[in-house]
């Protein structure tokens, strides 16, 4: 039996805000499973594919977001052709017997759907099994035509590999009918849709992670090589699962009808971190759990058992601001290498929070929210504006908990409130106030589908729209202006792990965005950020210069000039260059010319000022760089050149900042030393 496991494409459509996906995680456990099976797998990841194909990139990102499967697919016939024909390329289709596709996106559906169609036609007899939280978005039709033969809703590993050997002893029977007594799945039966009964499977306890190191690694440099984020840190991270599940019962969330935990032990995590430290070279992580506070005892057993192995990450997650949570702990979680929190606040209004059946109160929020601060840990805090029975007094109470916990609080991504299926509001609108207008119909979005309401007083599902966009823009100036910073949400959160791995404390790194905002920001980026290569003359923090990808140590010139070229056609006059140490290239004045020449009208080198040492090269420099970006890992001699490996490198790099000051050019230097 032959498995193709296809991680299925992150479609980057126009104006929608673009969140770093991860490798994917799920697919990572179960390729490591079936490896351990002696299953023959193959691993394919649509999304780097498509990120390599910037043309497909570029005609994605100029169609709405809001568009649904069938027009996209009336629409866009000859862009779903290219995409499918591009895929397919790559992953003869003909060699396997089972297709395992995972749907992390709702939005992925629109070129899903046409893929499946394709795969079938060219292998009938494939199976194909989708893994997804969108369920409700694989329609009963898609079974009917013969596209979908599985979903499995629960734990992948198990239920691929039952599915597998059922497929095999089909095969092997030469019987057309498949054993259904697999858990867990939903297929269709004649003409009604079967969904077998839950598993009580404990496989995520012995979860193998397994990446395909090439995929692993092209996930590495996605963020430089196609400039979907204009940033100029390279900043590997890897997802990973503490526990699924989650015990509470909010009533906007979808996956609170299923309220059964499973969670890995402190050791079990603490042993899986280690491992995949050591076999790929990351050292940043996002947990992907619904939140890390399950109860004292874990946090303070994991905490202690990243410390005492010495485990050098640094990760984040969400949180509950529960009563139980200490200052103690926060320190602890900062220690363990834990640099941001994501609290799920929703509201200022303890009646909404009620609502919400949040488990919280508005106290523990507060309280929480000053202890992470407290720690040095980056806060985000999430609200929700439009919760049905939200009137003008609880917005107001929102703004108000804003106001007095300004201080703790570094960003909030908000969000307009959409109903969703499985939740208790759909369930019981009258309760909440609200009457559902079609239940049958889901309405496309950015991120999923929701249905549309109205509340029962009369006001319509558009003008509650109008009234909950005014309230997220209201309630996001009213941050930014108490904050007084435009760092809210213009930079990518990813750019926190490097950040806080160089410069260590909090104060810094807000320092550092706040002084660098017109370089990273997202709402009108005017820098780009071009990537030369992952030389390095020094083993700075990071891992960067150790990469294994040949192609990535130093980026051929011919390729960097076409590069320039596309990017001062997007628009951007403006441009950071950064490695490695960029000035260690033999070409580096001939890429500084043509970008001169072909009419950048300011540049910024991010560079270690080694090489500007030399006062002929500082001054030669000097007729095309205007500015250079310096972060140094001490301010201290003997610690510098110790973290650098070279004798007298700190000597270096101060003399050359020194002649570059003295030329009358501008320098922004951070130091990474504690304070």
């Amino acid at each position: 039996m032959k498995v193709a496991l296809i991680n299925a494409p992150r479609l980057f459509f126009k104006d929608e805000a673009f969140l770093l996906t991860p490798p994917p995680i799920g697919l990572a456990r179960i390729y490591g499973y079936l490896k351990k099976k002696k299953i023959n797998t193959s691993f394919f990841d649509l999304n780097t594919m498509l990120m390599k194909k910037k043309e497909l990139f570029l005609e994605f990102s100029r169609i709405r977001a809001d568009i649904d499967i069938e027009e996209f697919c009336k629409k866009h016939i000859e862009l779903i052709e290219k995409s499918l024909e591009y895929f397919l390329s790559e992953i003869k289709i003909k060699k396997y017997d089972i297709a395992g596709i995972s749907i992390l996106e709702n939005n992925s559906m629109k070129l899903i759907v046409p893929f499946l169609r394709k795969i079938k036609k060219i292998n009938p007899c494939i199976k194909t099994v989708i893994g997804t939280l969108f369920i409700d978005s694989i329609k009963k039709e898609y079974f009917s035509e013969g596209i979908v033969d599985f979903i499995v809703n629960g734990e992948g590993e198990d239920i691929l590999y039952s599915i597998i050997n059922s497929v095999k002893d089909n095969k092997n029977q030469k019987d057309n009918k498949i054993q259904y007594e697999i858990p867990s799945i939903i297929y269709l039966d004649g003409q009604k849709l079967i969904q077998t009964k839950k598993s009580n499977s404990n496989i995520f306890f012995k979860q193998v992670i397994e990446y395909d190191k090439k995929n692993l690694d092209e996930y590495r440099f996605l963020n430089n090589e196609y400039n979907m984020f204009n940033d100029f840190f390279n900043t590997p991270l890897l997802a990973y699962i503490p526990s699924k599940g989650c015990e509470f019962k909010c009533t906007f969330c979808s996956t609170s009808d299923d309220n059964r935990m499973s969670i890995n032990t402190p050791e079990k995590i603490v042993d899986d971190l280690f491992q995949l430290v050591k076999k790929y070279s990351y050292k940043y992580f996002y947990f992907y759990d619904h939140h890390i506070s399950i109860s004292r005892k874990f946090l303070n057993e994991l905490c202690d058992n990243i410390i005492d192995r010495r485990l050098d990450i640094l990760w984040s997650d969400a949180i509950k601001p529960l009563g139980f949570l200490t200052q103690e702990i926060y320190y602890k979680l900062r220690k363990a290498g834990c640099i941001k929190l994501s609290f799920g606040i929703e509201t200022g209004s303890e009646k909404i929070m009620r609502l919400m059946n949040k488990g919280h109160s508005v106290k523990d929020c507060e309280k929480n929210l000053r202890f992470a601060h407290n720690a040095g840990i980056w806060t985000e805090a999430f609200f929700i504006t439009g919760f049905p029975r939200e009137g003008k007094k609880e917005f107001n109470e929102t703004l108000e908990f804003i106001r007095r916990n300004i201080k703790y609080i570094d960003s909030t991504p908000s969000g307009k409130f959409m109903l969703t299926r499985n939740t208790d509001i759909f369930n019981n609108p009258e309760k909440y106030g609200i009457r559902i207008i079609n239940k049958e119909k889901d309405i496309p979005s950015m991120v999923g589908t929701y249905i549309k309401y109205e509340d029962l007083k009369g006001v319509s599902f558009e003008e509650l729209q109008k009234i909950n966009e005014t309230r997220a823009q209201i309630l996001n100036a009213f941050f930014n202006k108490l904050k007084k910073s435009d760092i809210n949400m213009s930079f990518p959160r990813t750019l926190l792990f490097p950040l806080y791995d160089y410069l260590e404390s909090k104060e810094k790194v807000r320092i550092f965005l706040e002084g660098n905002h017109e370089l990273i920001g997202r709402e009108k980026p005017g820098y780009f950020s071009l990537f030369t290569g992952a030389q390095s003359n020094q083993k700075m923090k990071g891992n960067l210069h150790e990469c294994s990808i040949k192609e990535f140590r130093n980026i051929k010139l011919k390729k960097i000039i076409i590069k320039l070229e596309e990017i001062y056609n997007e628009g951007y006059r403006k441009l950071i260059v950064f490695g490695g140490e960029p000035l260690i290239r033999k070409d580096l004045f001939e890429i500084l010319s043509e970008a001169k020449k072909i009419g950048f009208e300011y540049i910024i080198i991010k560079t270690n000022a080694r090489m500007l040492q030399y006062r002929s090269f500082c001054k030669k420099l000097s007729q095309y760089v205007d500015e250079i970006l310096v972060i140094s890992p001490s301010d201290n001699e003997n610690e510098y050149d110790l973290i650098s490996g070279i004798n007298g490198s700190f000597l270096q790099a101060k003399l050359g900042i020194e002649n570059w000051k003295k030329l009358g050019k501008k320098t922004r230097y951070y130091s990474t030393e504690k304070q």
